[in-house]
């Protein structure tokens, strides 16, 4: 089985919730649920011997409340775990203030809700330095430029503030017309029409033109093979192409890296 950079622990007696949760989050390649309860008994010592980096639990348990729960593994766990409450009731957002939580996800959820969660996590694992070693060998993710912000709009007219450590490379789909941003989770974002590759390219010295289709943060850029671009985990999953036009402007700048 392949293995997954980030592991998650689900506490949640519903089947139906607990199901819902575990099937919207197989859709994150980082991630992988290792361990699933319908309630706290066996829980400190499961979770001790997995070591899930994400714990998503239920507020109202059989036996003790979730938050109970969390206070009693936050005696125990030594490691960087984080914490999202997973239930139906709003009510319980200050308890999950008082346990430390580091999200809360409300019942009936939307995916945009938990890419959120998935995106915040993702962040806060990059600043504090405890990425997977493929991805903390990536040039500048610690440096100045790594911390800057990327602003796009999307078709819907909605704005979306990206970090630039998130950001992968973008694509141009020929069919839609437009720019595409592929980010650390595993997502594509498609971008209004109206941006070009000049208004891309103008944001950042970190994005660099390889192809008129193609344009990377060079920042994720493990190796240049031939005509083809080799990206860092988790965005190697193809080859990306370099025209004759860009290499030699791309070749300079991964050098000077």
């Amino acid at each position: 089985m392949e293995q997954k950079a980030y592991k998650i622990f689900i506490i949640e007696d519903s089947d139906k919730d607990r199901e819902l949760l575990e099937k919207s989050l197989a859709s994150y390649n980082l991630f992988q649920v290792v361990g699933c309860l319908p309630g706290g008994s066996g829980a400190l010592a499961l979770i001790q011997r997995l070591h899930p980096d994400l714990l998503f639990i239920d507020v109202e348990l059989p036996g003790l409340p979730g938050y109970e729960i969390v206070n009693k593994l936050h005696e125990v766990v030594m490691w960087d775990m984080k914490v999202v409450f997973y239930t139906a009731y709003p009510h319980y957002m200050l308890e999950a203030i008082r346990s430390a939580a580091f999200d809360f996800l409300l019942k009936p959820f939307e995916m945009k809700e938990l890419d959120l969660i998935i995106n915040r996590f993702v962040q806060a694992k990059i600043e504090k330095k405890e990425e997977i070693n493929s991805v903390s060998v990536m040039r500048g993710v610690e440096g100045e430029s790594g911390k800057g912000t990327f602003s796009i709009q999307l078709p819907t007219g909605e704005i979306r503030v990206l970090r630039l450590s998130e950001i992968g490379y973008f694509k141009f789909n020929a069919s839609r017309r437009c720019w595409e941003v592929f980010l650390f989770i595993q997502k594509l974002l498609a971008m209004r029409s109206s941006i070009n590759a000049m208004n891309i390219l103008g944001f950042s010295s970190q994005f660099v033109q390889i192809h008129k289709s193609y344009i990377i943060n060079i920042q994720h850029l493990a190796m240049i093979d031939g005509d083809e671009c080799i990206m860092y985990p988790p965005f190697n999953g193809e080859r990306l192409p370099i025209s004759s036009k860009y290499k030699k402007a791309l070749q300079s700048s991964f050098i000077q890296l």
